[in-house]
């Protein structure tokens, strides 16, 4: 298998899994608040944690468009927190979920522009490389 192929291999399971992580994070955040120990600020890492993801692999297998991954990121944290505030019963809406799943996102892009600086490979061509 040539190295381009592989690169393709690898956007077309990132952007599955890109579809399956939404789709979960989206049951996650929807379903019943989650209980366990109170550790300060816990929430807000979680959520720069888990929107971060989201960001992470949308950038890989859709190398080409940065702001695309930050724009779905966003756009899914701010829906919900729409939702978390108007429909759902036991959540509500914070604006401070919301900037840390933007703050995790962010954060995401740039990790992976510097692994992919590190190895050599430059944004939209990383995986199109010979």
């Amino acid at each position: 298998m040539s190295p381009k192929g592989l690169g393709h291999r690898i956007q077309l399971l990132a952007r599955i899994l890109t579809v399956a992580y939404t789709v979960y994070l989206t049951m996650a955040a929807l379903g019943p608040a989650p209980t366990g120990p109170e550790i300060p600020h816990l929430d807000k890492i979680m959520h720069a944690l888990a929107w971060g993801g989201l960001a992470f692999l949308a950038a890989i297998g859709w190398p080409q468009a940065l702001r695309g991954p930050l724009l779905l990121a966003a756009a899914h944290g701010a829906l919900i927190e729409v939702l978390q505030g108007t429909v759902v019963q036991g959540r509500s809406a914070e604006l401070a979920d919301f900037l840390a799943d933007l703050l995790g996102a962010v954060l995401a892009i740039v990790v992976l522009g510097r692994l992919r600086g590190a190895w050599g490979q430059k944004g939209a061509e990383a995986s199109d490389q010979p």
